[in-house]
């Protein structure tokens, strides 16, 4: 088998199969390296199995809209594994958004759970959400009912916060029904052919577009660029600015390294003589 096939293998044709594969072949291998923080391969997979549980006791499953607003940090990719494993659609969202394309977005989408941080480097997306919402400041957590973002129910966030409409994920609890055998059957009626994510883009010359990516396409394609554009392999550690809510970032770098077995290397600012000591 070339290691082209290897990265392409059949038997892999969504994300969750892609996980457990490979969090299984490299259970102690980083996924992700920051100048704070790591992740490996078996922290992926229980850290997304434990917050797709507690999407599912909260009624978040198959079709349902699920947002995800962090830098490239551990905290984005098992959100964005955890939506994506029990059928949801994950809708990567740009940290660079204004509170006006935030509102865009998320209303676009039809977000119905949003994760994120409170804050990244100088953005406050707290302000920003109650600006564009001006309902959320009485509103409760989990009873979301707000006129600007008529789908959107709760808001997740990965540190505590004051504010009443948000609940930090490590508060959600999961009900105790919800065990592993029925997230693996949830997991089964994940289909190559369901969509899988949304990638907007940059918005440059027009609003931003709501591109829709299926299972099998992504799994194919970041397997295929991977290795044939890129060479990447495994125990390679790529260093990427690319931001993963753009699908350079999550196609070519993130997925494709998961393919492969190899560690993806992010800092939230340009450091060069940091960077070079990664």
């Amino acid at each position: 088998m070339t290691p082209a096939q290897e990265h392409a293998d059949s038997s892999v044709q969504t994300i969750p199969e892609l996980l457990r594969a490979r969090a299984t072949t490299y259970p102690d291998t980083e996924l992700l390296v920051t100048p704070t923080e790591r992740l490996t391969y078996r922290q992926a997979e229980q850290r997304s199995r434990d917050i797709a549980k507690r999407m599912l006791t909260e009624r978040i499953g198959k079709n349902s809209r699920v947002g995800v607003l962090f830098g490239n940090t551990p905290e984005w990719i098992v959100s964005w594994l955890a939506a994506t494993r029990i059928g949801a659609l994950a809708i990567p969202i740009s940290t660079y958004h204004q509170a006006p394309e935030l509102a865009r977005t998320l209303r676009h989408a039809d977000v119905n759970l949003l994760l994120m941080t409170p804050r990244y480097l100088n953005h406050d997306y707290l302000d920003r959400l109650e600006r564009m919402a001006p309902t959320l400041t009485g509103s409760r957590a989990g009873q979301l009912f707000l006129p600007t973002l008529p789908h959107l129910r709760d808001v997740w966030t990965d540190v505590p916060s004051d504010r009443a409409w948000i609940r930090p994920i490590d508060e959600v609890r999961a009900d105790n029904r919800v065990d592993d055998e029925l997230l693996r059957q949830v997991e089964s009626e994940v289909s190559a052919a369901d969509p899988v994510t949304v990638i907007y883009t940059s918005g440059s010359t027009a609003e931003p577009k709501g591109v829709i990516h299926s299972h099998g396409a992504l799994v194919r394609h970041s397997a295929r660029v991977g290795w044939l554009a890129h060479g990447i392999g495994r125990g390679d550690r790529i260093y990427t600015p690319n931001p993963f809510f753009w699908i350079g970032g999550l196609s070519s770098v993130l997925l494709a390294a998961l393919h492969a077995g190899a560690t993806v290397l992010c800092e939230p600012r340009l450091d060069p003589p940091a960077t070079l000591r990664f």
